[in-house]
C-alpha cells in the first residue's frame, strides 16, 4: 500500500510476501515484455555490458514491431531484438531462472534466450556503474539526448530506461506497494501516445513519483517560466495548511497564517489537482510535497489568500523564485550556548554549519552539559569530522546496501563504521531536533549521532530516504531522482518510509507559530534530559510495533488527562485479542496494568501480567542493538520475569496527528467495545475493538482515506497470528466487513456530529455485528 500509515506491522509482511516479479504473458501491455528483455540484455549480454553496441538505437528502430497487436509477432521481434546483440562467450551460472520467464507462456526459443540472459554474470558494466566504495548505481552513459519534444520511439525509450533502472537498481522496489510491472501497464500509453511534450512531462513525472519514495524528485530543464518557490514555507497542522516560515520580503505573511488559496485556486483543490505529482516515503513527506508543489507552481508573482489566527483574511501578491533558502534558526548564530537553571546546553544549526567551523564549534562547545542539534534542514557534510571527535573508536552505526554490478538486481550489504580518528572525550548529551524536512543526508546524520548511545531526539517522523541519492536522464531534457543506496540500523530495522523516529513527539501549534516560538527546541532546552537515566514521560498517541514480531504491537491514545493502551495481538490459538490498560496521567510517567475483558463478564488483570515501560524507551537493554548502543525505541513490552528475552522493543509507526484521532465508542448503552482511530493528514488507521459471539475480545483493522466533508469509507480486516510467549509465524487475513465513518464534528472540534455504521463478522460462524448511523462519543484524545 502506498501509504506508511497502511502498513501496520502485519501489512508489511503480507505485502512483502506477494510476488512482484510473476506476469501473465497475455494481460500485460503489449510492451512490457519487450521493457524486460530489453532491460535484462542491457544489465546482463557481454555484448553491450562491453559497450559494444548502442542499445537504445537497436530498440528505437524496432518500437512499432515490439508493440505488434499479435502476441506471436511482439515475440518474434522481440527475439530479433535479441539477436541484434550477438553471441555471448560467456558461460552462464547455474542460477535460478526468474519467475516472470518461467511463468509466462512465451515461445519456448524466446524463454530459452531469456534464461540465458538471467544467468549470465557481467565482469563490467558499459550502461551503469558506481564509485570505487561503492555506493547507489550511476548511469551516466544514460544521456537525455537534446530534444525538446521527443518522437515516440524516444518516449518508448524513457519508459523502458526508467522502468529498468527501478527495477534492477532500486532498493526499496519491494515497498513500493503495487507491483511494478501494473505500474508500467498504467503508464505506458500515457508516455508513448502523450499528445503534446507538457502531457509527456506529466506522465513521467506521475510515474516518477509512483515509486512512493521521498528522493523522486523530478527536474524539467526547461521548466515553465514563472515556476520557483514562495518566499514561505508550509506544515500541516491538524489538518489545515499553516506557515511555518517567513522570508523577509514577505513580511505581511506571518508564522501561523493559514493558507486559503493560490492564484484563485482553493488549496485544497489545488492539492487534489496535483496529487498524481506528489511523491514521498510517508504520508507526511507527501504532504510537505503537496505543499511545496502547490506554491511553487503559478503565475509570478503569485496571489495568496491567507487567514490570521483571529479569522481576518487577507491576499497578498509574492515573487517566486529558486534562489530562496530557508534556515530553522535563521537570524540566530550558527552555534551558540545558553545558560539554563542547572546546565548549559550549546545550540548548532547543521544548515548553515560548514566543515571548516567544525572544530571552532566544538572547541566552544567543551564547557557545555549537552548540545543541540538542529536538523530539520540538509546538512553541509559536517556530521562525519564531528563524530571523529565524539568517538572514542570506529563505530558501527549502520548496514549499506549497494547494488551488485555482477548480479543486477541484487544488492550487498556491507558495514558503516563512523569516527575515532581525533577523539575528544566529549561525553555530554546530544540533543537532536527532527521533522519531515530531515531527509537523506540529515538522516544519515541523525543515525551517526545516534550511535553513541547519548542522544535524545525531538520532534517527529522524518522524510524516510535515508541513502543516497541517484539520477537517470531521459530523452525530453527530463531527469528523475530516487534512493539509490539501502540504509538500515545494526540491529536490521529500516530506515526508508519509517525514517527516523524521536524520542520525544513534538510538533509545532498553531498559537506557538503565531507567538514566534520554536515549541520543538523549547522541547530540547531542558536540564532533565542530563540526567543519566532518561527522564520519565508520557507516550505519545500512535500506533506502535515490535520489528521482531511483526503481527503485534501497542495502541495509546493520551490527551493529557487520561492515558489509555491497548495491547492488540492473538491468544493461544491465533486468534486477534486485545488487552486494555487505562490511568490518569500525571505530568512525569504513566503506569497501570492490563486486563483482559469480555462481553458481560468481569475484567481480569491478563495473565500472565504484562506490561508496557514507557519511562526509559530509549535506554532499554533489550532495545538497544550488538553494541549495547540505544537505538530509541519508544517503548518496552514486557511478561514476567526480569532477563532482557522476557520482553520485545516497541517502536512508533504512526503517530497521531489529526483532529480526528482518538478512542471512540457509542452512546452510554454501547460502552464496553470502541474504535481507535489515528490520523495523519487525510489518512485514517481505525482499529475495531469489540467481541465475538462468546463473548471474548476480538480487533479487526481498516484503512481510508478521510474526504473534504469529513467522511470515509472502510473495508475491515479480520487477522489471525501467533500467542503473545510464541515464536512468530505467518499470519492469515480475511475480509470482516464495513465501517462508514462521518467525523465532520471532530474535523470542526466539535465533540458532537459524529457517526458510524459497520456491518461486521468476528470470524466464520459468528453472527454479524451491525449498527447504523449511530453517534460516537470520543472516550480518550482531543
Amino acid at each position: 500500500m502506498p501509504l506508511i500509515i497502511t502498513r501496520l506491522i502485519f501489512l508489511i509482511c503480507l505485502a512483502l510476501l506477494a510476488s512482484f516479479s510473476s506476469i501473465s504473458y497475455a494481460a500485460e501491455h503489449r510492451l512490457q515484455l519487450a521493457a524486460r528483455a530489453w532491460g535484462l540484455a542491457k544489465y546482463h549480454h557481454p555484448n553491450i555490458t562491453r559497450c559494444q553496441l548502442d542499445w537504445d538505437a537497436v530498440m528505437m528502430e524496432r518500437v512499432v514491431l515490439l508493440e505488434a497487436d499479435d502476441a506471436a509477432a511482439r515475440a518474434e521481434a522481440i527475439m530479433s531484438m535479441l539477436a541484434a546483440a550477438g553471441d555471448g562467450s560467456r558461460q552462464p551460472v547455474d542460477e535460478q531462472t526468474p519467475a516472470w520467464i518461467v511463468d509466462s507462456n512465451l515461445p519456448p526459443a524466446l524463454q530459452e534466450q531469456l534464461a540465458w540472459l538471467a544467468a549470465q554474470r557481467p565482469s563490467q558494466q558499459c550502461y551503469v556503474s558506481t564509485e570505487s566504495w561503492g555506493g547507489p548505481a550511476q548511469f551516466s552513459r544514460d544521456v537525455g539526448q537534446a530534444v525538446f519534444d521527443p518522437d515516440r520511439r524516444q518516449r518508448a525509450l524513457a519508459l523502458f530506461r526508467f522502468w529498468n533502472a527501478i527495477e534492477y537498481f532500486f532498493p526499496y522496489k519491494a515497498d513500493i506497494g503495487r507491483d511494478w510491472g501494473e505500474l508500467f501497464d498504467q503508464y505506458a500509453d500515457r508516455i508513448i501516445d502523450a499528445p503534446s511534450r507538457a502531457d509527456y512531462v506529466l506522465a513521467m513525472r506521475e510515474f516518477t513519483a509512483a515509486i512512493e519514495d521521498s528522493h523522486a524528485f523530478f527536474f524539467e530543464a526547461a521548466s515553465a517560466p514563472g515556476e520557483g518557490l514562495a518566499p514561505f514555507t508550509l506544515t500541516s497542522i491538524d489538518g489545515r495548511d499553516i506557515v511555518l516560515q517567513v522570508l523577509p520580503n514577505a513580511a505581511t505573511v506571518r508564522p501561523g497564517d493559514e493558507l486559503l488559496a493560490i492564484d484563485g485556486e482553493s488549496l485544497v483543490d489545488r492539492k487534489r489537482r496535483l496529487q498524481a505529482q506528489v511523491f514521498g516515503s510517508n504520508p507526511i513527506t507527501k504532504e510537505r510535497e503537496a505543499l511545496r508543489l502547490a506554491l511553487s507552481l503559478g503565475a509570478n508573482p503569485g496571489r495568496f489568500s491567507l487567514q490570521r489566527p483571529d479569522g481576518s483574511r487577507y491576499e497578498v501578491s509574492l515573487p517566486r523564485s529558486g534562489l530562496y533558502h530557508f534556515s530553522t534558526l535563521a537570524g540566530q548564530p550558527v552555534w551558540q550556548s545558553r545558560a539554563l537553571d542547572g546546565c548549559r546546553i550549546g545550540i548548532v544549526d547543521l544548515a548553515r554549519l560548514q566543515p571548516a567551523e567544525v572544530m571552532p564549534m566544538l572547541a566552544a562547545m567543551q564547557s557545555n552539559d549537552a548540545i543541540v542539534f538542529d536538523v530539520r534542514n540538509y546538512p553541509n557534510n559536517t556530521m562525519w569530522p564531528i563524530v571523529d571527535v565524539l568517538y572514542a573508536e570506529p563505530t558501527l552505526m549502520a548496514h549499506l546496501s549497494q547494488p551488485d554490478l555482477a548480479a543486477p538486481g541484487r544488492f550487498t550489504l556491507f558495514e558503516n563504521r563512523l569516527g575515532g580518528r581525533q577523539p575528544s572525550g566529549w561525553q555530554g548529551r546530544i540533543l537532536l531536533l527532527q521533522d519531515e524536512r530531515t531527509q537523506s543526508q540529515a538522516e544519515f546524520s541523525l543515525m551517526g549521532f545516534e550511535a553513541t548511545g547519548r542522544t535524545i531526539s525531538f520532534g517527529s517522523q522524518t522524510a524516510g530516504a535515508d541513502g543516497n541519492i541517484t539520477s537517470i536522464e531521459l530523452p525530453g531534457t527530463l531527469t528523475s531522482y530516487f534512493t539509490g543506496l539501502g540504509v538500515f540500523y545494526p540491529d536490521g530495522r529500516a530506515t526508508q518510509r519509517i525514517g527516523i523516529v524521536p524520542d520525544v513527539h513534538v510538533r509545532p501549534t498553531i498559537a506557538g507559530l503565531a507567538a514566534g516560538r520554536d515549541e520543538v527546541l523549547e522541547a530540547a532546552l531542558d536540564c532533565r534530559w542530563l540526567q543519566d537515566a532518561a527522564p520519565s514521560r508520557l507516550p505519545a498517541s500512535g500506533a506502535y510495533y515490535a520489528p521482531a514480531r511483526n503481527g503485534e504491537g501497542l495502541d495509546v491514545h493520551a490527551d493529557g488527562q487520561t492515558t489509555a493502551v491497548l495491547s492488540y495481538g492473538y491468544d493461544a490459538h491465533g486468534e486477534p485479542e486485545w488487552l486494555l490498560a487505562a490511568s490518569l496521567s500525571d505530568s512525569e510517567a504513566w503506569q497501570s496494568s492490563f486486563l483482559r475483558y469480555t462481553d458481560g463478564g468481569d475484567a481480569h488483570q491478563a495473565a500472565p501480567d504484562y506490561g508496557v515501560d514507557f519511562e526509559r524507551g530509549p535506554y532499554h537493554r533489550v532495545c538497544a542493538d550488538k553494541n549495547q548502543n540505544a537505538l530509541h525505541p519508544r517503548a518496552q513490552w514486557r511478561w514476567p520475569g526480569s532477563a532482557d528475552s522476557e520482553g520485545n522493543c516497541q517502536q512508533p509507526l504512526l503517530l497521531n496527528s489529526g483532529p480526528a484521532g482518538g478512542l471512540w465508542s457509542g452512546p452510554p448503552p454501547e460502552l464496553g467495545w470502541g474504535l481507535s482511530i489515528h490520523q495523519q493528514n487525510e489518512q485514517l488507521s481505525v482499529f475495531v475493538y469489540a467481541y465475538d459471539d462468546a463473548g471474548q475480545p476480538r480487533w479487526l483493522l481498516g484503512t481510508g482515506t478521510l474526504d473534504d466533508a469529513g467522511q470515509a469509507s472502510i473495508t475491515l480486516q479480520r487477522f489471525g497470528g501467533f500467542c503473545r510467549h510464541c515464536p512468530p509465524t505467518d499470519l492469515s487475513v480475511t475480509e470482516a466487513g464495513t465501517l462508514e465513518l462521518d467525523l465532520r464534528g471532530a474535523l470542526h472540534n466539535v465533540e458532537q456530529g459524529n457517526w458510524l455504521s459497520i456491518n461486521a463478522q468476528f470470524g466464520a460462524g459468528h453472527s454479524r455485528w451491525q449498527r447504523q448511523n449511530m453517534p460516537m462519543q470520543r472516550l480518550v484524545g482531543h
